[in-house]
Order: structure tokens, then C-alpha cells, then sequence
């Protein structure tokens, strides 16, 4: 899978959350936001173990539009680190990724629920997390990554 930029794709997803600017999600190497917390009732992931490459498919089971973006963070010690902003497909086009980056954007779009994201085909190994990055609080959701 190669990296594809959030705005890509934006053509081919439900656009409602038009002209509310974007969301910088943060440092590369550090959590994306302190604030975040895993809430498993609130964003679902059709399974708990995937391989690089894998599609994940996400519900909230409370909502009917979510964000564009997602942080791919992770576990390393006692903390959560941020090393991939994917961006969700809700069926319209191909999720995408790419690396972590300093001042990267993500444009405030919304797209049906449930949406897939993609895990990139170089990721490491263990604990991770997704999580929203457009959202009013921050709910994240634990997988295991798998040798593919």
C-alpha cells in the first residue's frame, strides 16, 4: 500500500462537515493527544489482531457521520507513541496512510459509519492504537499487530 495524502480521497467521501478548517494532529513521537482514551463501547474494530497491510473496519455504534482522519499509535512502555495519520474510506475510495509528521494536516471532513482504515504495510509488531483526531473527545481503540 503506498502512503496516499488525507485530501486524496476527500472527493469520493460524503462531505459534511464542510468549510470547518482542519485539525493538526500533532508531534510524530509522542501520543497525538494526552487526552485520548480507549473506548471500546464507543469505536469498534472488526477484530483484534490484524497484519500489516490488513483493512480494519471501525463502527460507533452512536454515530452516523466520524472523521476523515485516524492516529495509528503505538504502545511503547508506559506510553502511546504516534507514528501514522490513516485516513478512512466509508466504501467511496481506498483508505490511506502515511508517516507521522510534524504540522501534518487533516482536513475536517465526515464520512458514513462504519469506515475502513488500512494498517501500513511497514508497521512494526505489538500493541497499537487507533484513534479519532476530529472529534469533540478523543476515543481510541486497541489492536494487536501481527507478523503478516
Amino acid at each position: 500500500m503506498r502512503a496516499v495524502r488525507p485530501w486524496a480521497i476527500a472527493p469520493a467521501v460524503v462531505l459534511v462537515l464542510a468549510g470547518c478548517g482542519e485539525v493538526t494532529p500533532g508531534a510524530a513521537g509522542t501520543p497525538r493527544d494526552a487526552s485520548a482514551v480507549i473506548r471500546p463501547a464507543e469505536m469498534v474494530a472488526d477484530r483484534e489482531s490484524v497484519a500489516p497491510g490488513d483493512v480494519v473496519i471501525l463502527d460507533f455504534p452512536e454515530e452516523d457521520f466520524v472523521g476523515i482522519g485516524y492516529a495509528l499509535e503505538q504502545e511503547v512502555g508506559s506510553s502511546w507513541v504516534y507514528r501514522y495519520l490513516l485516513t478512512a474510506s466509508d466504501g467511496g475510495g481506498d483508505p490511506g496512510w502515511q508517516e507521522a509528521e510534524e504540522g501534518l494536516e487533516v482536513p475536517a471532513i465526515g464520512i458514513s459509519d462504519p469506515v475502513r482504515v488500512v494498517i501500513p504495510d511497514a508497521t512494526a509488531p505489538g500493541t497499537w492504537r487507533i484513534c479519532t483526531v476530529a472529534a469533540a473527545e478523543i476515543v481510541c481503540v486497541r489492536i494487536e499487530i501481527v507478523e503478516g
